[in-house]
């Protein structure tokens, strides 16, 4: 069994998962009981830790400048009794950890003073959810278990079949992706969407010229430019709040969003954040891009369904090169604009009970048991399947391999620099730092 001890809101969304309960401190445990710590892990302490700034990480402090410890009085007190998980994860942001593991183990040893067994990471990375990659580091779509926990009816936007845009996109952070989509359906199809791009123009469009092609016009990016930012029909309301823009979701079809991702094309991870369940948690059609593909293939994993054959959802084909892969979504979004009244009306009802499924599954469907993945028998069977995985990829096990020899010489240049930072000088018997 797992016991939950002080859970945040987030793990709502585990309950009625089996084997899974709160914690009770007048309830004895045994030794095959595992009581599961979660403590969410701030942004900074989790920057602090790959900057090497351990003390700074071990006071875990928010954007609003409030301490949250994490080894604390009362997970000493559980400790000194039961066997313990300590789960540190982040419902929002993703972080290819892989690459850090001497720096996270020093963490754990040194300064949690913990065993490395005894903690894990945890953020938001759907390309490897519920894979507990390097045994301690275990990605989880915290996203789809926060909306879950905080389903709301007043989100969802009721379906008006008498829409007059087609596709809606909300954009709040500068991107060349999402300002090049926002020019391109402008210019083609002002009339059929709605949008918003709250920052300045981008520079480097110029490697999206071969894409545009003819759409391509200075004269009209300077057009384009000089009216940003762009607001909804002019007006600015809290985009982040739904019920403030209830009226320009209900008067358009598909919600079109682009995923944030801080880490590099190459990296091993990819991040899942609130912009892909905008769409669900509406009860909206939806088409969501990424850097990387997959996003939807890892929707149906969890029990969604997506829009395919009525959308052509090529655009997130992980196979695809990223050029031609927004190049589809551009000719797709273009391709709904221009059906026929009738054409799109008769997909739109299709694509409205897809959306209702998806809406009833967020609600009601079951939460991924993360916390097997904590225990040992879990463990060695993970790395016994990946061994005998014939579809784990080549680049994927030469990636693993690297991340081990990175983090074998991470260690052993610690070692050296405590050799060298701290000496014994034989002549006048001080220690020089």
């Amino acid at each position: 069994m797992f016991f939950l001890y002080n859970p945040p809101r987030i793990f709502n969304a585990f309950s009625g998962v089996g084997d899974v309960a709160l914690y009770s401190p007048s309830k004895a445990y045994s030794k095959d009981d595992l009581i599961i710590c979660p403590i969410k892990w701030q942004l900074w302490s989790i920057t602090a830790v790959l900057e090497e700034n351990y003390n700074a990480a071990l006071r875990n402090k928010d954007f609003e400048q409030v301490f949250h410890g994490i080894r604390t009085s009362e997970i000493n007190e559980l400790i000194s009794k039961y066997e313990i998980r300590l789960l540190l994860y982040n419902e929002w942001e993703c972080r290819d950890l892989t690459r850090h593991q001497a720096k996270l183990r020093k963490f754990v040893n040194e300064y949690l003073n913990m065993s490395i067994e005894s903690v894990y990471f945890s953020t938001c990375d759907y390309l490897n959810h519920m894979k507990p990659v390097f045994s301690n580091v275990i990605s989880f779509d915290w996203v789809y278990a926060r909306e879950k926990a905080c389903f709301q009816e007043d989100n969802i936007i009721k379906h008006n079949p008498n829409s007059t845009k087609r596709i809606i996109t909300l954009n709040h952070r500068k991107s060349p992706e999402r300002y090049v989509y926002c020019y391109y359906l402008s210019i083609l199809h002002n009339e059929k969407i709605t949008f918003s791009y709250l920052q300045e123009p981008v520079d480097d469009i110029e490697k999206y010229k071969s894409i545009l092609g003819s759409v391509y016009s200075k004269q009209e990016i300077e057009s384009f430019n000089s009216k940003l930012p762009r607001f909804l029909d002019g007006k600015n309301p809290d985009q982040h709040q739904t019920q403030t823009i209830a009226d320009y979701l209900h008067e358009a079809v598909i919600n079109v969003g682009f995923e944030t991702n801080l880490e590099s094309v190459n990296s091993y991870s990819e991040q899942v954040s609130e912009k892909t369940y905008k769409g669900i948690r509406i009860g909206k059609p939806f088409m969501i891009f990424t850097t990387k593909g997959g996003i939807l293939q890892h929707l149906k994993r969890l029990g969604f369904k997506t829009f395919s054959p009525l959308i052509n959802e090529e655009y997130d084909n992980p196979k695809l090169p990223y050029n031609t892969r927004y190049k589809l979504l551009l000719e797709e979004s273009s391709r709904i604009c221009k059906m026929s009244e009738e054409e799109f009306r008769a997909m739109e009802t299709e694509l409205q009970k897809i959306a209702q499924y998806n809406l009833d599954f967020l609600e009601n469907g079951p939460t991924p048991n993360i916390f097997e993945l904590m225990t040992e028998p879990y463990q060695r069977k993970y790395w016994l399947s990946m061994a005998l995985n014939i579809k784990y990829t080549l680049k994927e096990v030469l990636y693993i391999i690297k991340g081990v020899l990175d983090d074998r010489w991470a260690f052993i240049k610690t070692k050296e620099r405590l050799r060298t930072v701290i000496r014994t000088d034989k002549s006048n018997s001080t220690v020089t730092i």
